[in-house]
């Protein structure tokens, strides 16, 4: 009996262990860290990517970037209809020129 008792406290112990040695191991993750949106260059699709960025203003966005040339500045989101400051707050630092 005494011999049963210490297999199972053994076995305890080597379980403990492995336990111990899973919490330990680093944890992979697939995640994907977007890449900023160029405001310049993205799609609608990809700029309706942006929070605050529906069909609507992503065709405002494009359209205003094809009727003066590229943006210079994320601020001159600001000049595209439908786009304000709280929505630019929102996407600043999500875009890039």
């Amino acid at each position: 009996m005494k011999l049963l008792h210490a297999a199972v406290i053994a076995l305890c112990i080597l379980s403990a262990g492995e336990v111990v040695a899973a919490q330990k191991a680093p944890v992979q993750t697939d995640a994907i860290v977007p890449a900023l949106v160029n405001i310049n260059s993205a799609s609608e699709k990809e700029l309706q990517m942006l929070p605050g960025i529906g069909a609507a203003k992503a065709k405002a966005i494009v359209q205003y970037r094809d009727q003066n040339g590229p943006f210079t500045s994320v601020e001159q989101l600001v000049n595209v209809a439908g786009v304000g400051d709280k929505l630019l707050a929102k996407i600043k630092d999500k875009v890039s020129i």
